[in-house]
């Protein structure tokens, strides 16, 4: 099975067969959250997990059907490297957003080769490193891990484009709060405005509605509303052109089981490590 090469903003990655999949991209977040949670993460490269839990956590009853899904999709996992250039270069204020070449994620990846029952995964040293010493942590909600991959793909990534926003602007207005164009951006399932217009232009069809379904999917993590770019109410069940669409913005209200303490804490580290190093100046 030959290689393939995507890139992504600034994130370059390498993988056998024909694309990462919103599977794979749940399974190697659960495993990079559950080797967080290990206090000993620094100095222990293993992460273990009981399938029961695993099937928990995404929210499956098929034992047989997981294990399928599950055994192709670490295959997939085992051989992802991955390059980053951050747009700061070397400034090592950003110590959360430093660059790094290629990479190698994992150096084992099973199930139930190592261990009976269980999703083993040993990161390679450099990849350890980079995931406890240099990234920043970021608080997920549980309905991430329970989307289907293969009906709800835009609600994936659209939860995860808002989550990723929430902690990084955690505290700011800005941080409930994204425009429309900027989410379709960095959602592969719902085509370009510009490949809808090459096919049969119905824009409605393969932009407008399946985005508003996607959203409309993930009321059980927040309550939202829309707004133009004045301000004002966005009445899209009235119908709206698509410039007034995109130029929207989606707001989030209030939401519902979000780790706040988990993001006060991300917030308050990151603090006191930029104040560190202007001490030391």
């Amino acid at each position: 099975m030959e290689d393939t090469v995507t890139t992504f903003k600034q994130i370059t990655a390498t993988f056998k067969g024909e694309k990462y999949s919103v599977q794979d991209a749940q399974n190697f977040d659960i495993l990079v959250i559950k080797h967080i949670q290990d206090s000993n993460h620094e100095n222990n490269t293993v992460v273990q997990i009981p399938l029961r839990e695993y099937m928990a956590i995404r929210g499956k009853k098929s034992r047989t059907s997981t294990t399928r899904s599950l055994e192709k999709s670490l295959k997939n996992l085992l051989h992802l490297s991955v390059s980053y250039n951050s747009k700061y270069g070397d400034d090592d204020k950003k110590h959360f957003d430093q660059s790094f070449g290629g990479m190698n994620i994992f150096q084992d990846l099973d199930y139930g080769i190592t261990r009976p029952g269980y999703v083993t995964a040993n990161f390679t040293t450099r990849a350890n490193q980079l995931i406890t010493q240099r990234a920043m942590p970021m608080p997920y909600h549980k309905l991430l891990f329970r989307l289907n991959p293969r009906t709800e793909a835009p609600s994936f990534y659209i939860l995860r484009r808002v989550l990723e926003n929430k902690i990084t602007n955690y505290g700011e207005q800005r941080a409930d709060r994204m425009k429309i164009a900027t989410l379709l951006k960095d959602c592969p399932a719902i085509p370009s405005y510009s490949k809808v217009m090459k096919g049969n232009k119905n824009v409605n069809a393969r932009i407008i509605q399946p985005f508003f379904t996607a959203v409309e999917r993930l009321k059980e993590a927040f309550d939202y509303s829309y707004i133009t770019k004045d301000g004002k109410p966005f009445d899209y069940e009235q119908g709206v052109t698509y410039a007034e669409f995109s130029e929207a913005e989606l707001v989030i209200i209030s939401w519902h089981n979000y780790p706040d303490y988990f993001a006060k804490s991300i917030k308050n580290a990151r603090k006191r490590y930029l104040k560190a190093k202007r001490t030391k100046k």
